[in-house]
């Protein structure tokens, strides 16, 4: 993803999405819908950025708000796209 190519890392993590070892720690896999969020929001998918934040805020909360990647990330959708669920989450992580 860093590497300009969100939207490959969107089509292969839908591969990969929801088939985790059961023994993965939450925490690795909010890793995972980290990342994928933040390809979908270079990707021009923000509603799905915002859902994949959201899964990730799900699995390991504390983890997914400290996250400097999804702080930014949300910061940047929050300049133009004020929609409540984004406004919200935006609260939690202290970027509104």
């Amino acid at each position: 993803m860093e590497m300009g190519k969100g939207r490959d890392a969107v089509r292969r993590a839908e591969h990969i999405t929801g088939k985790f070892p059961a023994k993965y720690a939450q925490e690795r896999r909010s890793h995972h819908y980290i990342d994928v969020g933040r390809a979908r929001y270079y990707n021009g998918q923000h509603d799905q950025a915002l859902d994949s934040f959201l899964e990730a805020e799900r699995l390991a909360p504390q983890a997914t708000r400290m996250h400097a990647g999804v702080r930014e990330t949300t910061s940047t959708m929050l300049n133009t796209n004020r929609n409540r669920a984004l406004l919200e989450f935006g609260m939690r992580l202290g970027v509104v």
